[in-house]
């Protein structure tokens, strides 16, 4: 009987732990031993999560802050350009794409050479540098490299807080879902 009589009180002993129940789950926990067990559980655990925080020194955020390695979003750029991209599916000529992510756009230029192809651009900032090829050339914040396809012309642009993944052209230039 006293089980049956437990378990219309089980939802309210939070209630008695905040200090914030009726009467009558007053009462019931006062004659169960098992309630008045579990509402004690239950009030420690209410003033444990109730305890006052305090930030720490700012030295010591700082300190911490140093420690941890620097985070960046990882952006995967896509064709913004559909006019040049299609200029590019007719004959194997000189184009240009324009390729970005969110407010970050770049203009590529390939040219075929008799061993593949050179991809020149124009880094999107002062603080953006090139990454991701073995032999580049920058002058400024405008950059080139060969690549003997236009499958093998993937690269990142690091910036402050962002890497912006330049897909290899071939892929831009197949990407219908602009």
């Amino acid at each position: 009987m006293m089980k049956d009589s437990c378990s219309l009180f089980r939802d309210k002993l939070a209630d008695l732990a905040d200090g914030t129940a009726d009467d009558a789950v007053v009462q019931h926990v006062s004659t169960c031993s098992r309630c008045s067990t579990k509402a004690r559980e239950l009030k420690a655990i209410i003033s444990t999560a109730t305890y006052a925080w305090e930030d720490a020194p700012q030295s010591w955020v700082q300190s911490v802050k140093q420690l941890m390695p620097e985070s960046k979003r990882i952006l995967w750029a896509k064709r913004l350009n559909l006019r040049a991209a299609s200029a590019a599916r007719g004959p194997i000529d000189e184009f240009q794409i324009v390729v970005g992510v969110e407010d970050w756009s770049i203009r590529l230029l390939a040219t075929p050479t008799a061993t593949g192809w050179i991809v020149m651009g124009q880094l999107p900032g002062e603080s953006w540098v090139f990454d991701g090829r073995e032999s580049v050339s920058i002058s400024g914040n405008r950059f080139q490299f060969n690549a003997p396809d236009l499958s093998e012309t993937a690269f990142e642009l690091v910036g402050q807080d962002a890497i912006l993944c330049i897909p290899p052209i071939s892929d831009l230039l197949n990407d219908d879902r602009i």
